[in-house]
């Protein structure tokens, strides 16, 4: 199951809730009070080291992509592209470079989710590692990075 690490009146916390609430995706929540300074303590700065909520992007970090997580890290991925930001690019980087013998589609899937996410930053950071995916990455990332633009 999905755990959430949230406040109730951060922003881009409710946005999260928001898609998992319509995509129908079962999650836990761990309430932090920013009041308290509960997202500055050492056990969640190791988590997550801006001390920022929510933590989504560990969802793609620790998964098993092409493994029984798959449907998850997509639903991650679909959420990260409405809500993420430049914390999100080193992991959504490393996603769409990953490659499994015999699961090209989860592969495909994979790597379109990311660059979905990484184009919605929309940041200088976000669209460096597009551009560096379209020079470095394996022959589909490519592929896919020249069919819908490198920055858009």
């Amino acid at each position: 199951m999905l755990e959430l690490y949230h406040n109730n009146v951060s922003v881009c916390a409710q946005k999260v809730r928001i898609v998992l609430a319509e995509k129908n995706v079962p999650w836990t929540g761990h309430h932090l009070s920013l009041a308290r300074g509960e997202h500055l303590t050492a056990e969640f700065k190791a988590m997550n080291p801006r001390g920022v909520v929510p933590v989504l992007v560990r969802i793609v970090e620790e998964s098993e992509p092409f493994g029984p997580d798959h449907a998850i890290v997509l639903e991650a991925l679909g959420a990260l592209t409405q809500v993420g930001d430049d914390q999100a690019v080193p992991a959504l980087t490393t996603l769409m470079r990953r490659k499994k013998l015999f699961a090209r589609k989860k592969a495909r899937a994979l790597k379109e989710g990311s660059l979905a996410a990484l184009r919605s930053i929309k940041t200088a950071g976000a669209q460096r590692a597009i551009e560096e995916a379209g020079r470095t990455g394996d022959r589909m990332l490519k592929k896919l990075v020249r069919e819908t633009g490198a920055g858009t």
